[in-house]
Order: structure tokens, then sequence, then C-alpha cells
């Protein structure tokens, strides 16, 4: 599994000057844990609004292991 980083920009509002400014950050992120960019791309699409756009995604972990024992409350 990979882990990526999803930042989550506002539309703009024309002629108002109010919304997310690319490279801005003043949005909101998401990590989401998957096997590819593109399944990164896709799960991020889910959760955001029709005022939203996925500005950027960023890989930051590449062949992470995740225990889900954690999850499920099963004991290694």
């Amino acid at each position: 599994m990979n882990i990526y980083q999803v930042n989550i920009e506002t539309k703009g509002v024309a002629g108002t000057g109010l919304g997310g400014v690319a490279g801005s950050y003043g949005g909101r992120s998401i990590t989401v844990v998957t096997g590819t960019l593109q399944e990164a791309m896709s799960i991020a699409r889910t959760k955001i609004t029709d005022k939203e756009y996925v500005q950027g995604v960023w890989e930051t972990a590449k062949d992470a292991v995740v225990d889900y024992s954690q999850v499920t409350g099963q004991n290694c």
C-alpha cells in the first residue's frame, strides 16, 4: 500500500475574489492509503463537494505496512 496526501481547495466564486487560490493551501487535506495514484484520485473525488476541487496529490510513503488488526480488533 502507498500513502497519498490530497489537498482540497474551495472553488473560486466569479467576480468576488473569494475561493481557493492555486498553491495557497487554504483548504483541507486528507490522507488516502491505497495501491495507486489513480485510486487515490478516485477516492478523493468522492470526498469533495461541488464547491471544491482536488488541488494536488502527493505520494508520501511507498510500500507502507498497514496493521489491519487495529481496525478489526484482532490480536496478532
